[in-house]
């Protein structure tokens, strides 16, 4: 069997595009909401971790390269959605003139069990993923043989 390149990135960019947003309940105050965080693709994301990045090579005891609390708190376009789906709250506001993304304030503003549920699904998306679709790839080319 021949490695087609061609046919590797068409598929590797049809992944790309098929990652859809995860959704995941916390409570604000008294009341229970539904986080959605988009995946963000590639360079994307390599964008959002580099500000909270460890020196390397290190990795932490998840296999992260960067700091989860700060690229969850800073993980852009997450949106509140109701029990439909539907967006009910874009968490940007416009104060002077100037647009604001309030999500680090709400991320700051949750208890720590609900952190660590938004960190999971960041870790979940971006690390664990990943190496399951290599698990996978490999599984499967060890049975085609």
């Amino acid at each position: 069997m021949t490695f087609d390149l061609d046919t590797a990135l068409r598929e590797a960019d049809e992944y790309e595009k098929s990652r859809e947003p995860i959704d995941a309940q916390v409570v604000i105050g008294k009341r229970v909401v539904t986080v959605r965080i988009p995946y963000l693709p590639g360079r994307e994301f390599d964008d959002a971790t580099a500000a909270h990045t460890y020196p390397f090579p290190y990795r932490d005891v998840l296999g992260c390269w960067f700091n989860l609390d700060a690229v969850t708190q800073n993980h852009p376009r997450i949106v509140l959605v109701n029990g439909k789906g539907a967006v009910v709250d874009d968490l940007t506001v416009v104060k002077d003139d100037e647009s604001h993304y309030r999500w680090p304030e709400v991320y700051a503003a949750l208890s720590t069990a609900d952190k660590m549920t938004l960190q999971a699904v960041v870790w979940g998306v971006y690390i664990h993923d990943p190496e399951q679709r290599i698990a996978d790839a490999k599984e499967a080319a060890r049975e085609r043989v």
